[in-house]
Protein backbone atom coordinates (compact mmCIF):
# COMPACT_ATOMS: atom_id res chain seq x y z
CA UNK A 1 0.00 0.00 0.00
CA UNK A 2 0.72 3.60 -0.71
CA UNK A 3 1.66 5.69 2.05
CA UNK A 4 -1.65 7.68 1.17
CA UNK A 5 -3.84 4.74 0.99
CA UNK A 6 -6.48 4.57 3.75
CA UNK A 7 -9.27 2.36 5.05
CA UNK A 8 -12.78 3.40 6.16
CA UNK A 9 -15.56 1.62 7.83
CA UNK A 10 -18.76 1.78 6.36
CA UNK A 11 -22.00 0.59 6.83
CA UNK A 12 -25.41 0.12 4.78
CA UNK A 13 -27.77 0.61 6.68
CA UNK A 14 -29.08 3.22 4.41
CA UNK A 15 -28.59 1.10 1.21
CA UNK A 16 -25.38 2.72 -0.04
CA UNK A 17 -22.15 2.78 1.55
CA UNK A 18 -22.35 5.22 4.51
CA UNK A 19 -19.18 5.97 6.41
CA UNK A 20 -18.88 8.28 10.11
CA UNK A 21 -16.87 11.51 9.85
CA UNK A 22 -13.76 12.64 12.27
CA UNK A 23 -16.91 15.02 13.39
CA UNK A 24 -18.91 12.57 13.95
CA UNK A 25 -21.76 13.02 11.22
CA UNK A 26 -22.62 10.09 8.31
CA UNK A 27 -21.77 10.57 4.70
CA UNK A 28 -23.52 8.62 2.09
CA UNK A 29 -21.16 7.68 -0.93
CA UNK A 30 -23.42 8.37 -3.89
CA UNK A 31 -22.33 7.53 -7.52
CA UNK A 32 -25.11 9.20 -8.89
CA UNK A 33 -24.60 12.62 -7.10
CA UNK A 34 -23.83 15.56 -8.96
CA UNK A 35 -22.64 17.91 -5.94
CA UNK A 36 -21.45 17.68 -2.60
CA UNK A 37 -24.73 17.59 -0.22
CA UNK A 38 -25.31 18.98 3.84
CA UNK A 39 -28.84 18.12 5.24
CA UNK A 40 -28.40 19.37 8.36
CA UNK A 41 -28.85 23.12 9.54
CA UNK A 42 -26.18 25.40 8.36
CA UNK A 43 -25.08 26.58 11.24
CA UNK A 44 -23.98 23.09 12.33
CA UNK A 45 -22.21 23.05 8.93
CA UNK A 46 -20.57 26.69 9.37
CA UNK A 47 -19.53 25.74 13.20
CA UNK A 48 -18.47 22.34 13.02
CA UNK A 49 -16.55 23.00 9.08
CA UNK A 50 -16.19 26.58 8.91
CA UNK A 51 -18.72 26.95 6.10
CA UNK A 52 -19.10 29.92 4.40
CA UNK A 53 -22.06 31.00 2.10
CA UNK A 54 -21.12 31.91 -1.48
CA UNK A 55 -24.65 31.68 -3.14
CA UNK A 56 -28.48 31.74 -2.20
CA UNK A 57 -31.12 29.41 -4.09
CA UNK A 58 -28.72 26.73 -5.54
CA UNK A 59 -30.19 23.93 -7.66
CA UNK A 60 -29.09 20.33 -8.23
CA UNK A 61 -30.01 17.36 -9.66
CA UNK A 62 -31.40 14.97 -6.66
CA UNK A 63 -32.68 11.71 -6.89
CA UNK A 64 -34.85 11.58 -9.87
CA UNK A 65 -35.50 15.22 -9.69
CA UNK A 66 -34.54 18.43 -8.67
CA UNK A 67 -33.47 20.22 -5.06
CA UNK A 68 -33.01 24.00 -4.52
CA UNK A 69 -30.60 25.11 -1.60
CA UNK A 70 -27.22 27.41 -1.07
CA UNK A 71 -24.09 26.83 -2.38
CA UNK A 72 -21.37 26.84 0.86
CA UNK A 73 -17.83 26.77 0.90
CA UNK A 74 -15.53 24.35 3.08
CA UNK A 75 -12.01 25.93 3.71
CA UNK A 76 -10.70 22.69 3.96
CA UNK A 77 -12.76 19.43 4.40
CA UNK A 78 -10.97 15.98 5.33
CA UNK A 79 -11.61 12.62 4.38
CA UNK A 80 -9.16 10.41 4.87
CA UNK A 81 -6.06 10.85 3.95
CA UNK A 82 -7.56 13.25 1.25
CA UNK A 83 -8.06 17.39 1.58
CA UNK A 84 -10.31 19.43 -0.22
CA UNK A 85 -9.57 22.87 -0.31
CA UNK A 86 -12.57 25.26 -0.76
CA UNK A 87 -15.24 22.45 -0.77
CA UNK A 88 -18.24 22.65 -2.47
CA UNK A 89 -21.97 22.05 -0.27
CA UNK A 90 -25.17 22.25 -0.87
CA UNK A 91 -26.90 23.30 1.79
CA UNK A 92 -30.89 21.78 1.75
CA UNK A 93 -31.75 21.15 5.28
CA UNK A 94 -33.62 17.43 4.80
CA UNK A 95 -34.03 16.09 8.15
CA UNK A 96 -35.64 12.93 6.60
CA UNK A 97 -32.82 11.94 5.04
CA UNK A 98 -30.54 9.78 6.71
CA UNK A 99 -27.44 10.79 6.45
CA UNK A 100 -25.90 14.37 7.35
CA UNK A 101 -23.90 14.85 4.20
CA UNK A 102 -23.79 13.20 0.37
CA UNK A 103 -20.20 12.77 -1.00
CA UNK A 104 -21.10 12.48 -4.83
CA UNK A 105 -18.23 9.59 -6.06
CA UNK A 106 -16.90 12.26 -7.87
CA UNK A 107 -14.77 13.04 -5.32
CA UNK A 108 -12.63 10.16 -5.86
CA UNK A 109 -12.17 10.53 -9.21
CA UNK A 110 -8.53 9.31 -10.71
CA UNK A 111 -8.16 7.38 -7.32
CA UNK A 112 -9.77 3.42 -7.07
CA UNK A 113 -11.97 3.02 -4.32
CA UNK A 114 -12.35 -0.63 -3.35
CA UNK A 115 -15.82 -1.68 -1.80
CA UNK A 116 -16.01 -4.32 0.70
CA UNK A 117 -19.56 -4.68 1.55
CA UNK A 118 -19.04 -8.56 3.60
CA UNK A 119 -15.95 -6.85 5.78
CA UNK A 120 -17.56 -3.48 5.93
CA UNK A 121 -15.24 -1.03 4.64
CA UNK A 122 -14.06 1.14 2.15
CA UNK A 123 -10.44 0.81 1.16
CA UNK A 124 -9.34 4.47 -0.73
CA UNK A 125 -5.89 3.83 -2.99
CA UNK A 126 -3.79 6.75 -4.79
CA UNK A 127 -1.91 5.65 -8.12
CA UNK A 128 1.57 6.43 -8.42
CA UNK A 129 1.85 10.46 -8.75
CA UNK A 130 -2.30 11.41 -7.15
CA UNK A 131 -1.91 13.80 -4.62
CA UNK A 132 -3.89 13.97 -0.97
CA UNK A 133 -4.87 16.98 -2.26
CA UNK A 134 -7.64 16.87 -3.96
CA UNK A 135 -10.15 19.95 -5.84
CA UNK A 136 -13.81 19.75 -6.54
CA UNK A 137 -15.09 22.54 -8.84
CA UNK A 138 -18.77 23.52 -8.01
CA UNK A 139 -20.09 25.27 -11.63
CA UNK A 140 -23.09 27.11 -11.03
CA UNK A 141 -25.14 28.05 -14.51
CA UNK A 142 -27.34 30.43 -15.80
CA UNK A 143 -30.35 28.93 -14.17
CA UNK A 144 -28.63 28.33 -10.66
CA UNK A 145 -27.97 24.77 -11.08
CA UNK A 146 -24.65 23.48 -9.30
CA UNK A 147 -22.62 20.99 -11.25
CA UNK A 148 -19.51 19.62 -9.92
CA UNK A 149 -16.16 18.53 -11.34
CA UNK A 150 -12.59 17.60 -10.73
CA UNK A 151 -9.93 19.40 -13.00
CA UNK A 152 -8.23 18.03 -15.89
CA UNK A 153 -4.87 17.31 -15.37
Amino acid sequence: MNTLDFVLDITLSVGRPTIVLDSGYTAMIDTGASVPVWTDEPDILVKTYKGVREKENCGCKWFGGKTHGDLYRIPCFKLGNIEYPQFPVLVIQNSEFPTTFIIPALAFAKLRVEFDFQGKNMTVLFPPGETSIRHLLAHVDDKNLITAQMPQI
